[in-house]
């Protein structure tokens, strides 16, 4: 099945269902139309259109295993911008952005939470900015979604900054069957038309990793974006190929860019 979740508690419908009891054949693929061209889906169970202009979440559960991608157009700044996001069947505490953006006029940043707990969550989003930490705190409601526009958020200074998202059961009787949230960030850049979608890194940080699809193009830009989330300075070897490393110091809850 795949069950719509609106942010809004307060609708007269808080889900609408798209696909119920579908099969899919072995290898095979299918397409579902949400909206397009004006066109709104239909509630499988009442026969109804989905609700417009409403912020909502995707549940997909099936009996097997899937692979399920979200592709969508939206239009910033008069720039058609596509962007496509993989579900994921993880859940996290914690969540960790390396770079966010809030830069009103051209650019848009959202940070984005689903709550897959049958209790209330509180989600505390931390940006490490350039004039300390700034803590915005939200309470999610059980299988809901909510999101936060940075450019509409007074409390976020205009510049790049590394986030960390934590989530925790509003009451403490419920601490021990707390799954954690889904977060994802959407950014689109209406003065290029460039836009993507990504999840964070969910839970504990590693301190290695790899970059298989990195290169040196002629006319490709390309950054590495390092972000340190503790109290103390990092130290990072960076190395292309087989070349000689690079040591990068990253000072306490700070964002380096390198070319």
């Amino acid at each position: 099945s795949l069950v719509m979740r609106y942010e809004d508690a307060t609708l007269g419908r808080t889900t609408n269902t798209l696909a119920s009891g579908r099969s899919i054949c072995a290898g095979e693929r299918i397409g579902i139309d949400i909206s397009r061209a004006g066109m709104l889906a239909m509630d499988a169970v009442s026969g109804q259109p989905i609700l417009n202009e409403q912020p909502y979440a995707l549940v997909l559960t099936a009996d097997g295993q899937l692979s399920a991608a979200l592709e969508r157009s939206d239009v910033f700044s008069g720039q058609r911008i596509s962007t496509a996001e993989d579900f994921t069947g993880d859940a996290s505490r914690t969540w960790t952005f390396a770079r966010v953006e809030k830069r009103p006029g051209s650019m848009f940043d959202f940070l984005v939470f689903y709550n897959p707990n049958p209790h209330d969550s509180v989600i505390t989003i931390t940006a490490l900015t350039s004039g300390g930490p700034v803590h915005i705190i939200h309470t999610v409601c059980d299988m809901r979604r909510d999101g936060l526009n940075l450019n509409d958020t007074a409390q976020l200074p205009t510049e790049a900054f590394g986030v960390v998202v934590m989530s925790r059961p509003l009451l403490g009787a419920d601490e021990s069957s707390h799954r954690g949230i889904v977060a994802a960030l959407s950014h689109f850049d209406g003065a290029t038309g460039a836009g993507w979608v990504a999840l964070g890194h969910a839970g504990t940080l590693p301190t290695s990793g790899v970059f298989a699809g990195a290169g040196a193009v002629p006319g490709l830009t390309t950054e590495l974006l390092l972000f340190n989330p503790t109290a103390a300075t990092a130290t990072v070897e960076v190395r292309a190929g087989g070349g000689a490393p690079t040591s990068v110091d990253i000072p306490a809850f700070a964002t380096s860019v390198r070319a």
